[in-house]
């Protein structure tokens, strides 16, 4: 491994051990302390109906901090794997925007999509195109309609999803841009460092800019890569099955990198 490469990769780690740091020292405290605060002195309450509204307010609580957790395990899985995972990425988009219009049915969701475009891409693929709905419809007031593109180009897979808000504050888009975090540049949430370490851990590129004549919009560019096994019967098969691991043939496409690890004969 080149110097300029190394130095990178001890950059990306730092950050990432930052991101762990905040998480611990904050969020986590946080949500301990108010979910403890409710919870204090809940055994003297007579009136049963401030004790299930304490319930449920420590259990909303709680489910954050379960929630934060778990997208800090997958970040740092997503850090360590190496492996990639070929997709069929129209029939993921397809997949996760029924997902989305089915928990959220005021949103508009308008699709450019060709019929199928097989890309290898982290396995966490999927989750990191979940996260860039979920916040487009999460982080925006009132009505949002988006717009999702995939096109091909001579070399890469370009992945768009553009929104009629705006959801990514200016400050988050410069610590994504340093690809840093510090105790006063740091995410709100998890879920733009899933999308851009996803993206940009196997080579790609992930853009979030102001879309026109208002809004947001999410580039995703997936550089092309060589079919593994070079078979066109093998491409149909990925296709249907919406995703092969490469140390699972069998093609569980769950989108978890911890499911995922290189192929035996074969170096990632």
């Amino acid at each position: 491994m080149k110097a300029d490469e190394q130095l990178a990769e001890a950059q990306e780690l730092a950050t990432l051990l930052s991101i762990n740091d905040r998480v611990l020292r904050h969020n986590i405290r946080n949500e301990l302390s108010v979910a403890l605060g409710y919870l204090d002195g809940i055994e003297y309450v007579d009136d049963e109906a401030e004790v299930a509204d304490r319930a449920d307010i420590v259990r909303t609580h709680l489910e954050d901090l379960v929630e934060t957790s778990e997208r800090t395990r997958r970040i740092a899985s997503i850090w360590r794997t190496e492996a990639l995972q070929s997709f069929d990425l129209v029939a993921v988009v397809e997949e996760r925007v029924a997902q989305l219009t089915a928990d959220a049915p005021g949103v508009t969701v308008r699709t450019e999509l060709p019929d199928s475009y097989v890309v290898r891409a982290h396995p966490s693929l999927p989750l990191a195109l979940e996260e860039a709905l979920r916040n487009a419809v999460e982080h925006n007031d009132g009505d949002v309609a988006i717009t999702v593109y995939v096109g091909r180009d001579d070399d890469a897979t370009t992945l768009s999803i553009a929104d009629t808000g705006r959801w990514i504050p200016e400050i988050e888009r410069e610590t994504l841009r340093n690809a840093e975090e510090t105790p006063l540049e740091h995410t709100e949430g998890l879920g733009l460092w899933l999308i851009y370490w996803t993206v940009t851990r196997p080579g790609g590129t992930v853009e979030f800019a102001d879309d026109e004549p208002w809004g947001t919009v999410v580039r995703i560019r997936l550089p092309d890569r060589p079919d593994p096994v070079g078979s066109p019967g093998w491409v149909s098969e990925v296709a249907r099955t919406g995703g092969w691991t490469e140390s699972n043939p069998s093609g569980a496409g769950s989108g978890d990198p911890e499911t995922a690890g290189p192929r035996p004969d074969e170096s990632v």
